[in-house]
């Protein structure tokens, strides 16, 4: 029987020392307490014990060495639409999208809603909508040498609308046996419906074609 993931990321973390196991709580941007516990086997947050994985080089999914990266916070919300896309797309039912990965009704409710569970549901979520978890973690900008700037907080929703975007057109794309109009229509009714994926006044540019890059810069007019 495989092993939780908690236990996998314990046992990893059980492998270096202290003063390791604070450099990589630095790299994955955790409190140095959050990684002892976690070493412990003691539950810690979905985006803790990602951010720990990707520190320490591991696949959360397949668990095999992986080049160590940093991650960005867990997009909940980008993940809920995915999961609302591929109920509507299968035609599933709460409950059988749910005994389908291995969760509970309720917790497939309120990851369904946007709301942070843990990483065991999360991931049965991932693999019920198609994506890898660490693809749902916003990754952190790079500073550019040509801008001293930084992303806002306008910018930043910006970019996580952009990404949810992507995830329910993934989702689609999965959807082999689903018309392009029916993804469309889907995808246009369900950002209407969510407020995260309403335009704000700043992004009415009146017909203006602006890039997703130049939307991050914030050096459109």
């Amino acid at each position: 029987m495989t092993t939780s993931i908690v236990s996998f990321l314990a046992e990893r973390l059980a492998e270096i020392d202290d003063e390791a196991l604070v450099a990589v709580a630095a790299i994955a941007n955790v409190h140095p307490g959050n990684a002892r516990r976690a070493r412990a086997g003691q539950p810690v947050s979905t985006q803790d014990c990602l951010a720990l994985l990707a520190a320490r080089g591991f696949d959360p999914v397949t668990r095999k060495v992986v080049r160590t990266r940093r991650l960005g916070p867990f997009d909940h919300l980008s993940l809920a639409m995915g999961i609302r896309m591929r109920m509507t797309m299968r035609k599933h039912s709460l409950r059988f999208a749910a005994l389908s990965c291995g969760a509970s009704a309720s917790a497939f409710t309120h990851m369904r809603a946007g709301r942070a569970l843990g990483i065991e549901n999360t991931l049965k979520a991932c693999a019920y909508v198609g994506v890898h978890p660490f693809d749902q973690c916003v990754q952190p900008r790079c500073p550019s040498p040509h801008k001293d700037r930084t992303m806002t907080d306008d910018a930043l929703r910006r970019h996580q609308k952009h990404r949810v975007v992507n995830v329910v057109l993934h989702t689609i794309e999965l959807s082999g046996d689903v018309h392009d109009a029916t993804g469309r229509r889907f995808l246009l009714r369900e950002c209407a419906r969510n407020e995260a994926c309403q335009p704000d006044d700043g992004d009415q540019h009146k017909g203006q074609d602006v890039s997703h890059d130049e939307l991050l810069d914030e050096g459109h007019t």
